[in-house]
């Protein structure tokens, strides 16, 4: 990670404003084939994807930046190289992105960023409950320099191990274990206040072990944990978020390594709890129980967090290793907007043909288990004039939350 723009520099924007980059402004090749670089701050933790195209144009107004040069100025020089770019509103972008301080002050992240167009609706609907700053690192790299080698094996190992259990167990019944799984999800959990506290603790592991996965693979790439995060989504589900600066700056496989450690985590729990089931005789029926809900958990875990059309894992590894492209979803976004989508790429088509029909497959299934559940919950209110009403309703809102993720991603939220 080598700061190409080592000091800071000011300059004066034509509405008198004094701005000035962070100390810690950095400059990172971003390790793709593209060309593309990495601007940004490991203490805000925020980063801007510059492509080839944009590359010496981003420079020039750093270098412009660094000489003491105004905006105008700037503008000018680029004008003789036949280049006409909005500096101002470059600047400001790195203002929003705490890049830059404006007369000395970094942007304070309570008044609105007109610049900005995400919104992460679950951090969005979310109650933080703990907000832990970690200020020491506890594990030096060099001692986990065989981590990722011993993880993926103990990941192959186990799994390989859970897979042979269910096998021999099974012995082709594979009825047996849906009926298993039946048994499990109907169990009733409020009658076992054992089984419910066990539950609880049960989510927080598995959240536990997944963040954990991460945390010690991206410390073994030298970066740090920065801050944990317990929250509470719509008030009631418990979830932890952690924050490791400067993922966006490592090699495309180390970045693709850090991203499955967390689902691997969940994999390696998972596949130790479908073996402790096995193993476990029916006298321990409680325990047994409790060790099934941590299979079904994990295993759930591992498959939501690599969907590869929402910002997952499963996102980070796939655009690393299959598509080579530090964004993807960006670049295709980005085509959208400028209706440049026919002289894309073949892997930014790809990825938006595998979008659409993901998209459209999640629909069908969507609406076929929310026709399946109101026609159950129909079957239990005597009232018919309901049926209709409930029917439609669950319809519509299905359809109203995955249409609205799929607008939110056309404009690039």
């Amino acid at each position: 990670m080598k700061d190409v723009i080592p000091t800071p520099n000011t300059v004066k924007s034509r509405e008198s404003c004094l701005y000035t980059l962070r100390e810690d402004f950095s400059v990172w090749e971003s390790g793709y084939d593209d060309g593309t670089i990495i601007i940004g701050s490991l203490n805000a933790d925020k980063y801007i994807i510059v492509p080839e195209e944009k590359k010496a144009t981003v420079l020039f107004i750093m270098n412009g930046l660094r000489s003491g040069k105004t905006l105008n100025e700037i503008e000018e020089d680029l004008r003789g190289r036949n280049i006409e770019t909005d500096v101002g509103t470059f600047c400001k972008l790195m203002f929003f992105k705490f890049l830059l301080k404006r007369d000395g002050l970094l942007f304070d992240g309570k008044s609105s960023d007109p610049l900005s167009r995400s919104r992460d609706d679950l951090v969005a609907f979310s109650k933080t409950v703990a907000n832990i700053e970690i200020r020491k690192n506890w594990i030096s790299p060099e001692k986990l320099r065989y981590f990722p080698l011993i993880f993926f094996w103990v990941l192959f190992g186990v799994s390989l191990t859970a897979i042979g259990f269910l096998l021999f167990f099974l012995k082709g019944n594979w009825g047996k274990l849906i009926e298993e799984f039946y048994v499990i999800r109907t169990y009733p959990f409020l009658s076992a206040p054992f089984l419910l506290v066990g539950m609880v603790i049960l989510v927080f592991l598995s959240f536990s072990v997944h963040e954990t996965g991460h945390i010690l693979m991206a410390r073994k790439y030298g970066l740090y944990l920065k801050r944990i995060k317990i929250r509470l989504y719509m008030y009631f589900q418990i979830y932890i978020s952690v924050q490791i600066p400067g993922l966006c700056t490592l090699k495309p496989k180390e970045r693709a390594a850090v991203s499955i450690a967390g689902p691997g985590a969940n994999l390696i729990l998972a596949s130790l709890a479908v073996i402790g089931y096995m193993v476990l005789p029916s006298t321990f029926s409680m325990l047994k129980i409790l060790i099934g809900m941590m299979a079904v958990l994990n295993i759930s875990f591992f498959i939501g967090n690599l969907y590869p059309f929402m910002p997952t894992d499963g996102y980070h590894f796939m655009t690393a290793v299959i598509f080579h492209h530090p964004d993807i979803k960006s670049a295709v976004v980005q085509r959208i907007r400028s209706k440049t989508l026919k002289t894309a790429h073949a892997k930014e088509k790809i990825y938006f043909i595998f979008y659409l029909v993901s998209m459209a497959l999640i629909l069908y299934i969507s609406n076929s288990v929310i026709v399946s559940l109101t026609n159950v919950l129909n079957n239990k209110i005597p009232i018919q004039i309901l049926h209709i009403p409930i029917s439609i309703g669950g319809i519509i809102v299905i359809n109203y939350l995955l249409l609205r993720r799929m607008y939110n991603f056309f404009k690039g939220k």
